[in-house]
């Protein structure tokens, strides 16, 4: 890394030690603060809670990503190895095409539009919000956002590649929602043993079996807390939504796992940080 470089991201982690994992704070208080209001909204209030909640947690998967995008990047700068061409920005909107076409396709907007429509009777009288129409052109969204996402992930991957990011089978569950934060462990265990490279030549170094403890924490924690909200939303996008009960119960594992998963991978944060300070 250059010296220009690297007191530029030195000047960046006196301010923002954690990197952009400090942002991850927002996004998951806001997270659960919308799964909490799934308590309190109306069945027709709903969609639109959810589309923001995708929102939402979108931007927590990006931030995640951009970050083990800049630590990887980093990590060979400072190893002395060519960096990809190309500007970061570019790379990482590339790796993060995917995604958004997850995003979109998940999130019930047909639904939010349904409930547009009956808050203002007018739009709806003016034959601007029909139901029947909505599910019509989600059939064609779906297929059409399938075709996008195929394309996109081969391009994701071939950037995550060249970053070298990608570890098979690792890299195909960064695009699975949900199963992305087990994936994200994966690539932050590798990032980890680059950091420690050469560890005799360095002092207080993180143990093996730390992170290995923490990093389990979060996978047994992201088994009991995501996959029943993930089973959850499938139920209820076929027979409604459960009772209030379930949401809360489900609220308190997620602020568990939010917490345990921030953990493992500041671990890993604060030793790239301390190595960048030590070059």
């Amino acid at each position: 890394m250059s010296e220009t470089s690297l007191e530029r991201r030195k000047r960046w982690y006196h301010h923002f030690p954690e990197g952009s994992l400090e942002f991850l704070v927002a996004t998951r208080v806001l997270g659960l603060v919308l799964l909490l209001s799934l308590l309190v909204v109306t069945d027709i209030q709903r969609p639109v809670v959810l589309s923001v909640l995708v929102g939402v947690l979108w931007c927590d998967y990006a931030l995640a990503l951009w970050w083990a995008i800049q630590t990887s990047l980093d990590l060979d700068l400072l190893a002395g190895r060519p960096a990809p061409t190309g500007k970061r920005w570019v790379l990482g909107s590339k790796a993060l095409l995917p995604s958004i076409v997850v995003a979109c396709a998940i999130a019930p907007w047909p639904s939010a539009y349904i409930l547009i429509g009956r808050i203002v009777p007018s739009l709806a009288r003016q034959g601007g919000v029909h139901s029947e129409t909505y599910e019509g052109l989600s059939l064609v969204g779906y297929a059409a956002a399938a075709v996008l996402f195929l394309v996109f992930a081969a391009i994701a991957y071939r950037v995550l590649r060249r970053i070298g990011l990608a570890r098979a089978p690792w890299t195909a569950l960064l695009f699975v929602p949900g199963a992305h934060w087990f994936a994200m462990h994966r690539i932050a265990v590798g990032l980890h043993h680059r950091i420690e490279e050469k560890p005799a030549d360095r002092a207080g170094a993180e143990s093996p079996l730390t992170l290995a403890a923490a990093m389990a924490l979060a996978d047994v924690t992201w088994a009991l807390c995501v996959i029943p909200w993930l089973a959850l939303f499938v139920v209820a996008m076929v027979r409604g939504w459960p009772s209030v009960w379930l949401p809360f119960c489900g609220m308190l594992l997620a602020a568990v796992f939010a917490v345990a998963d921030l953990a493992a991978i500041e671990r890993v944060q604060r030793h790239f940080v301390q190595r960048v300070r030590e070059h």
